[in-house]
This record gives C-alpha cells, sequence and structure tokens, in this order.
C-alpha cells in the first residue's frame, strides 16, 4: 500500500502531529510519499522535520509551466476526466468564497499532483486542510485514485466554504477527524457519508513523555506556544494581564511566548503601550526542546483562543504535567477538564481569562501537582501510539487496493439544509 501524504506547508514547526501521522503509517507497513503545496519557508528546529522535509516533493518547485505542463497532460491523456475534475472545480468554486478562478489553479495544482501521483505509483491520497483536500479530490478525480483527508477545524468549517466540505465528505473513502466536536459537525454536514467519518486523535510527541516529571516552579511563570494571528486570542491575553497588573494586590507574573507570526510586531508594540514589556518576553520560534524549556519552566501554559481544533501544545503541556488555561472552544473541552486538569474561559474575556490566570498563579504547589498529574494521565491513556495504529487501520488493505468504496467517489444529493451558509 502506498499512499500520498498531502498537506499545504509541510513539514513546518506546528505540525509535529502531522509528521507523527506519516511515522505511524510507516511503522504499520504502508509506504509513504509526502508531498506539500509550497515548502516552509524558514528553519526547522526539529531534526525529524529536517529528515522528512528531504524526502517530501513540493507540487509548485515545478513552476507555471510544470503546472501548464500536468494540465495539458491531463487533458491529453484522460479528455473525459480531466473535463468532469474541471467542472467539479467550477462548481465547488461557484459556491466558496474563494472562487471559481482560485478552483481552477487547484485545477491546475491537482494535475500536477496526478503526474506525481501516477510516476510514483501510489495506490491512495490522503490530505490535511481545506485547500489541499480540494486538491486531492480533483486529482481523485482526474486519476480514479481513492482520497480521504483529516479535519482538524476550525478553518474547515468556514460557513462560506460550507459546500465544498459536504462535496469532499461524499466523495471521500473515509474521512478522519480529530476530535469528536469536529466528527459531529461532519456528521451533521454530511449525514450520507456519517459512517465513513471516524474519530482519531492526534499523537503526542513521545519525547514529552520521557523522563522524569518535573515538579511545577515556585516562581510566577506562564508559558504560550503557538502562531501570532488572530484566532489565538492574544489581545484578550494582553488585556487580561494589564488587568491583573492594575489590580490593588497585583499577582507577580512573568510570560514567555515562543512562537511568530503576522501579528507579533503589533502586539509587541501593545503590550508596551499596556505597561506589559517588563512581564512579556517575546521569544520567537523555537525547536521542540525551546517549547518544551518553557513549558516545563512555567506554572501552567496560556492558551486563550478563539477558535481551535485540539490543538498539540494543550497535549505537550499536560504530558509535561502542566495544567493549562484555556477556553472552551471546539475540541478544548474533550481534553481539558475545568477544575481537574486546568482552567477553561469563555473565549474573548479578558476579566474571566485573568481570575484563571491569577489561580494558576497562587494555586498551592500540591493542587497545581495533582493537576499536572491528571493531565498526563488523561494524555497518556486517549492520545499515544494507539491512535496511530487506528489511522492505520483505515486504509485499504494491499487485497483491497482498487475496490470501491460504497458511496465515496461520486456526488450524492445534497442533504436538505447542508449547503446553507
Amino acid at each position: 500500500m502506498r499512499v500520498l501524504f498531502f498537506l499545504n506547508r509541510y513539514p513546518a514547526p506546528s505540525h509535529g502531529c502531522m509528521r507523527r501521522d506519516a511515522e505511524s503509517l510507516r511503522a504499520a507497513g504502508i509506504d509513504v510519499v509526502p508531498c506539500t503545496i509550497r515548502r516552509h519557508p524558514g528553519p526547522l528546529g526539529d531534526e525529524a522535520d529536517r529528515s522528512e522535509r528531504g524526502r517530501t516533493h513540493a507540487l509548485l518547485d515545478v513552476g507555471a509551466s510544470g503546472l501548464a505542463s500536468a494540465t495539458a497532460g491531463a487533458w491529453c491523456a484522460r479528455p473525459g476526466r480531466a473535463s468532469g475534475a474541471a467542472g467539479l472545480a467550477l462548481r465547488v468554486g461557484s459556491r466558496s468564497s474563494r472562487g471559481p478562478a482560485r478552483h481552477l489553479a487547484y485545477f491546475a495544482e491537482a494535475c500536477a499532483l496526478a503526474r506525481l501521483a501516477e510516476r510514483e505509483g501510489v495506490d491512495h491520497i490522503h490530505a490535511h486542510f481545506g485547500n489541499s483536500t480540494t486538491i486531492a479530490m480533483l486529482c481523485g478525480a482526474i486519476t480514479g485514485l481513492p482520497f480521504s483527508f483529516t479535519v482538524h477545524g476550525p478553518e474547515e468549517f468556514d460557513p462560506a466554504d460550507r459546500p465544498g466540505l459536504v462535496e469532499k465528505c461524499r466523495r471521500a473513502a473515509f474521512v478522519r477527524a480529530i476530535s469528536e466536536d469536529a466528527a459531529g459537525r461532519l456528521r451533521d454536514l454530511a449525514p450520507s457519508a456519517a459512517g465513513r467519518i471516524h474519530v482519531v486523535r492526534i499523537m503526542v510527541d513521545p519525547a514529552t513523555l520521557v523522563g522524569p516529571e518535573v515538579e511545577p516552579p515556585t516562581a510566577p511563570r506562564l508559558a504560550w506556544v503557538g502562531r501570532m494571528v488572530p484566532r489565538k486570542g492574544l489581545d484578550t491575553l494582553l488585556d487580561a494581564l494589564a488587568l491583573l497588573a492594575a489590580d490593588p494586590e497585583p499577582p507577580e507574573f512573568e510570560l514567555e511566548l515562543i512562537g511568530d507570526g503576522p501579528d507579533r510586531r503589533r502586539l509587541e508594540r501593545r503590550a508596551g503601550a499596556l505597561g506589559l514589556p517588563g512581564r512579556i518576553r517575546f521569544a520567537g520560534w523555537g525547536g521542540p526542546p525551546d517549547v518544551r524549556r518553557a513549558i516545563r519552566g512555567a506554572r501552567a501554559l496560556v492558551l486563550p483562543s478563539e477558535a481551535e481544533g485540539l490543538p498539540n501544545v494543550l497535549l505537550e503541556a499536560m504530558a509535561l504535567g502542566r495544567p493549562v488555561v484555556s477556553t472552551g472552544v471546539d475540541g478544548i473541552p474533550e481534553l481539558v477538564l475545568d477544575g481537574v486538569n486546568g482552567w477553561l474561559v469563555p473565549p474573548g474575556d479578558p476579566r474571566a481569562l485573568a481570575s484563571a490566570i491569577r489561580e494558576a498563579l497562587l494555586v498551592p504547589p500540591a493542587r497545581l501537582g495533582a493537576m499536572g498529574a491528571a493531565g498526563r494521565l488523561a494524555v497518556v491513556e486517549r492520545f499515544g501510539p494507539e491512535q496511530g495504529r487506528r489511522l492505520a487501520s483505515l486504509f485499504p488493505s494491499p487485497a483491497e487496493v482498487g475496490r470501491a468504496v460504497p458511496g465515496a467517489s461520486s456526488p450524492m444529493p445534497e442533504p436538505q439544509g447542508a449547503s446553507a451558509p
């Protein structure tokens, strides 16, 4: 069994859980051919990511002339299939916020992916995230190869792109959701595909489970890790910290932010305007050892996101024995239990967040340690290597390769209301 493993930008610092998916498939005897639309432009701090980059194909490396050649080749070799895939791109694009023109570009990329799939002799395509899955679906229409995809959330559930998501669910051999929340939303959108939607959680980095547990520090340090974009709730975090600093009896605190992104400069300026520079350190991106050091050195990880799937960094923090302060959105409540292994607050509520952070800073060490131990146990029990074996079991066996999947690969009548934004 040979699987084309397809993502938008891979490998990348924030995509360790996807690399572990690929590694688990290889461990199960599946030959994985990784492919990305474009390469991550920055450095990779993890040796495993650097090794994966060496074996990963990049679709856009062929350039405009390569895309044109692949598109012409698809039309010449399979005019009927190419015509059908182009029509599918236009239909999905006409009902998407990205529009028909963008979807015709996806069609050209799908032709290049089809050429790679044929050259590599793959039996199946598996994609992560929205636009990658669109290209995989179109590639399947061109080649006849089955495809499947993983839904992380929340971007895939953008109301403006809901019709395309429903179409992908109908045509896919299977859909893997990383949380019960995501699976439930998919089954509501595409009930006819409900039997092919499976919950398989992401796997924690095994390195976080190696070595002795480190007791939480007495120093009032906090950590945040991620990409600095609006949905991560960093403005709410700055407002919460400003409230704590202005309190008549302010607690001592330090916050280290590991990560970068388009909002970083604006957030640095805002932190200065709020009088927080001496309490906050913008550390930039770091490798896995830097992330683990920051988390181990903190009393808690803070992640006040407004929308999330099931963040890998929460798994890592809990595996390292640290409770988390987060928001009760999407798949997070499946991992974080308020008062047991962390604190949950409403998104966009700086006062509630400030209250939870104060408790994390002041809770007695024994209680903090017990919460961290509860989180570590939850991760070990539910996010270990068995998830990789479950993912591998969804792919067809060698004897099944080439067989049609009942209900997949062709569109079905749209369920009532499924296309409503």
